[in-house]
C-alpha cells in the first residue's frame, strides 16, 4: 500500500508553520534581534547601538509582591559605541531623552553617561501605560526605541500583544 500525497492545503498549512516557526525562534532563544549600528558620528566616526531589555515592563504600582520576577518594572538601556575599526570607545558622552510629554510619568537616570569598556547604561521607569519613544545621542547621532509600558490587567508576561 502506498502511502497517500498530502493535499495542497496541509502542504501550505506545513510551510506556514515551518515560516513561522522559524521566524518566531530567536525569540524564543532571548535574542530577537542584532544590534544595530548607526553612525559614522561627527567629528569622531563612532558607531553606535541601542538596545533595551526587557520589554514590555509593567506598572509597580498594580503587582502584588507574591511575582516581582514575572513583571518586570524597569527597562534598562544599553549603548556600546565602537570606533572605526570596531573597538570599543571609552570616555564618550551619551545623552537619554524622553519626549517632554513624558517627563511626568516616567523617568529616565541618568540621562547623561560617559561610556566605560565601550558602554552607557539608564534606566527607564515609568507611572502610566502606553508606548514611549527614548533616544539616544552619541555626537551628531540620535537613535530609538520604543518602550511598551502594560498593567497586569492587560495580561500577564507572553499573554499577547
Amino acid at each position: 500500500m502506498m502511502p497517500q500525497k498530502p493535499s495542497h492545503k496541509t502542504y501550505k498549512l506545513k510551510r506556514f508553520l515551518t515560516i513561522t516557526l522559524l521566524a518566531l525562534s530567536p525569540m524564543v532563544g532571548g535574542i530577537a534581534c542584532t544590534p544595530t549600528f548607526t553612525g559614522p558620528t561627527a567629528p569622531s566616526g563612532y558607531r553606535f547601538s541601542l538596545q533595551d531589555y526587557p520589554s514590555p515592563i509593567w506598572l509597580p504600582s498594580h503587582l502584588s509582591s507574591a511575582d516581582p520576577q514575572g513583571f518586570p518594572t524597569e527597562s534598562t538601556l544599553t549603548v556600546k559605541v565602537r570606533n572605526a575599526q570596531g573597538q570599543p570607545v571609552d570616555g564618550v558622552p551619551v545623552i537619554f531623552s524622553l519626549p517632554s510629554d513624558w517627563n511626568a510619568y516616567a523617568s529616565l537616570v541618568p540621562q547623561r553617561v560617559i561610556t566605560q569598556n565601550g558602554k552607557a547604561e539608564a534606566v527607564f521607569q515609568a507611572t502610566t501605560t502606553g508606548a514611549v519613544k527614548v533616544t539616544a545621542q552619541v555626537e551628531n547621532q540620535i537613535q530609538a526605541v520604543f518602550i511598551h509600558i502594560k498593567s497586569p490587567a492587560s495580561g500577564p508576561p507572553g499573554s499577547g500583544p
